[in-house]
């Protein structure tokens, strides 16, 4: 049985907002493909407002918000999927969904479904989707784990 990865120590004493706070700037920069972009970018605003709901009713990690960030990037990289400002909360929310399940044992969709606006039933077709373009690759090396963190921290620090 693979073990679960807890919060690191750079990011276990960190507000957890800020922690949200860089995952979407680097989710809007990917988006916008302009590194230019403000923290006032009105997309900047949706994607830390969608990743604030998802955190404060899901009963997550700050653990599984980096997982999920690690997810997108494998689909980024491979070129499974776009990201663009159409299809971002679908794709965020499906695999916080997902992260969810494997890091922290949260199962329960409602809330989920709720926030993104579709019913359950959709909500599970979305992560199997994903599920499939991740090619059922859901385990996350603690170096690799490590590396996403100190990251996040030092772009925190910049911000």
């Amino acid at each position: 049985m693979e073990a679960q990865i807890t919060n690191s120590s750079l990011i276990e004493n960190q507000n957890p907002f800020a922690l949200l706070q860089s995952i979407s700037f680097l989710i809007n920069t990917n988006i916008n493909a302009n590194k230019g972009k403000s923290l006032n970018d009105p997309l900047f605003e949706e994607i830390y407002s969608l990743y604030s709901k998802l955190f404060m009713y899901s009963n997550i990690s700050c653990s599984t918000l980096i997982i999920s960030l690690i997810y997108m990037d494998k689909l980024i990289q491979t070129d499974a999927i776009t990201v663009d400002n159409t299809n971002f909360p679908y794709v965020i929310t499906g695999l916080m969904f997902i992260a969810g399940k494997y890091n922290d044992d949260c199962f329960d969709g409602n809330n989920y479904s709720k926030i993104l606006g579709v019913d359950i039933h959709e909500l599970v077709q979305i992560e199997f989707q994903l599920i499939n373009l991740l090619n059922y690759s859901l385990y996350v090396d603690s170096d690799l784990y490590n590396l996403y963190s100190s990251n996040l921290s030092k772009l925190y620090s910049q911000q």
